[in-house]
């Protein structure tokens, strides 16, 4: 029953991010280790579908690997959201306010900057700074990857989930009842 719940919480997980830009599905796995069953979560690293947006600060990364990101107490963090947009100050922010990070620092850019392939950032003719991506990886601009989710297949696993949860239900009232029974029958005998 705790795995069937588990992998509840995954799949419902994965279809609450069905619109969330870039993420990536996590599915289960069922390992055995002597008598019990463990259950690990791994993330999917299929890529999503790249949509045009036609956005200037829109970047969606083809390939491994996750843009850096500073969040507001100066941690480092990654993702795949390319969603972003340009401040007054010039700097690169996604919609929660974290700093686009390019290897030599935050990135802060003028209006026209573009984005190569290659993760260069060039603002008119001057390279501005580099996006930290793996080789084979490129950036697209005016693009964002969508989610690796996909319903249908998500509803199937939340159903899937639901029934071994109930089957997990039955077994138990089941056992209860003969314990029961056999206790009772104890009674009787005295």
């Amino acid at each position: 029953m705790d795995v069937a719940q588990q992998r509840l919480k995954i799949a419902a997980d994965n279809l609450a991010n069905l619109s969330t830009n870039g993420f990536r599905r996590h599915e289960t796995e069922i390992t055995r280790f002597a008598s019990t069953l463990r259950l690990t979560s791994r993330t999917v690293e299929a890529q999503g579908a790249i949509r045009p947006t036609g956005g200037a600060f829109d970047l969606a990364l083809a390939g491994r690997g996750a843009f850096t990101l500073r969040e507001a107490d100066g941690a480092l963090t990654h993702g795949r959201d390319g969603a972003f947009s340009r401040t007054g100050d010039g700097h690169v922010v996604d919609a929660r306010g974290r700093v686009l990070m390019g290897r030599c620092g935050p990135l802060v850019i003028g209006p026209q900057a573009t984005f190569a392939a290659d993760g260069t950032v060039r603002d008119g003719e001057r390279i501005v700074d580099r996006l930290a991506i793996p080789a084979g990886t490129t950036v697209r601009q005016g693009a964002l990857e969508v989610s690796g989710v996909e319903a249908t297949g998500e509803l199937l696993a939340i159903l899937s989930a639901q029934r071994r949860f109930e089957s997990g239900q039955r077994i138990v009232a089941a056992d209860d009842a003969m314990h029961r029974k056999a206790i009772d029958g104890v009674a009787v005998v005295h």
